[in-house]
């Protein structure tokens, strides 16, 4: 089978490693590459400009320019970077061809954008897209991005890790870590997490280190001075995005991590951050005011606390710390991330959905 690779910029680094994992099961494997995910993550306001530019205006004009190549290809795998880009393809292309992955549901997942929360440009964008992408195959991230669509040709496939090396030595440390490491946007519940901590009383030594970007991370980092000082707290230390060698090196020393979800998010995405944290045997504290799919896995597989600000104590994190099953539910992590995260099987559901699909 011939199959080609459509995104705009090349991924994450377990995604470039599922992707090399998947290629090796087809013999004509082609990818139109986009931008690096090293540059796509610099954090230069002019880079980031530049960056967006490429990805939304020169990658689309270099599809334009491969079609009749594309074309040629029986299988067509289309990323949703930039979010128009499978819409732009299954206009363009026989659509029986197309798999698209939808990384994030759209006109929803731009919302935060002022120009899209336009209801005209919404619903045409809305209608449109359900026209072609029903005739495609669609794989979502998540069962809850499938539900919110209903195609009638829908897969899930959950979106990979890299396996990591677990630190044993923190089980012999007495402080408890936490962190949340990436994009701090629109829909990350940090104004939840705030108002847990203000009311929060630790009876355990508890750092927290955030290393964020995004549309909140300025506001966050003022809004977290405001945090009269707490018992226990050794340290709140917040500052900007960090290169891979230095994510590295931070996760590595974190034993919980910390997923953020409002009830928007909830609907339209489902955090990488996720996988990530349990590719490192990281038990996951989710803080949100509606449950998902995060915490019913949570709970389901004993991989963490699930924290909704609006049934719980808001000192339940405090509770939880003071139970001490990390080592449970770090093993219990890291089983979790291999039998859903891992690239190889990622990959291998990916190759077992593909060849299926006629």
């Amino acid at each position: 089978m011939k199959i080609c690779l459509l995104s705009g910029h090349e991924g994450s680094l377990s995604w470039q490693e599922m992707i090399n994992h998947f290629s090796q099961n087809f013999k004509d494997f082609y990818i139109v590459k986009g931008l690096s995910d090293k540059n796509f993550r610099k954090s230069g306001k002019i880079n980031r400009f530049l960056n967006r530019v490429y990805i939304f205006i020169f990658y689309p004009i270099k599809i334009l320019i491969l079609l009749k190549k594309i074309q040629k290809f029986e299988k067509i795998i289309v990323i949703s970077s930039p979010f128009y880009l499978p819409l732009l393809v299954s206009i363009l292309i026989e659509r029986k061809k197309i798999i698209i992955f939808q990384n994030d549901i759209y006109p929803e997942g731009l919302k935060s954008i002022p120009f899209f929360r336009n209801k005209i440009f919404s619903n045409y964008f809305r209608k449109i897209s359900d026209k072609y992408y029903s005739e495609c195959l669609n794989i979502f991230i998540s069962e809850t991005l499938k539900m919110q669509r209903n195609y009638p040709n829908s897969k899930v496939l959950y979106t990979p890790s890299v396996k990591r090396k677990k630190n044993y030595s923190l089980l012999k440390t007495k402080n408890v870590s936490l962190g949340y490491l990436g994009t701090l946007g629109y829909y990350h519940f940090s104004e939840g997490f705030l108002k847990m901590l203000e009311n929060s009383d630790f009876e355990i030594p508890l750092e927290i280190i955030f290393r964020v970007s995004g549309a909140k991370s300025n506001s966050f980092i003022e809004k977290s001075k405001k945090i009269k000082n707490k018992k226990n707290l050794k340290e709140f230390n917040i500052s900007g995005s960090l290169n891979d060698y230095e994510f590295q090196k931070t996760m590595n020393i974190l034993h919980y991590g910390l997923v953020l979800m409002d009830k928007n998010s909830s609907k339209i995405n489902f955090p990488s951050k996720f996988p990530g944290h349990l590719s490192f045997g990281h038990p996951v504290v989710l803080i949100s005011d509606q449950k998902n799919e995060i915490h019913d896995m949570i709970k389901e597989n004993n991989v963490g606390i699930s924290i909704n600000i609006k049934e719980n104590n808001l000192n339940a994190l405090n509770d939880f710390f003071k139970e001490n099953n990390y080592k449970r539910q770090s093993e219990n992590s890291l089983k979790l991330f291999e039998m859903k995260f891992s690239s190889k099987k990622v990959s291998e559901s990916l190759t077992e959905i593909i060849s299926k699909y006629d």
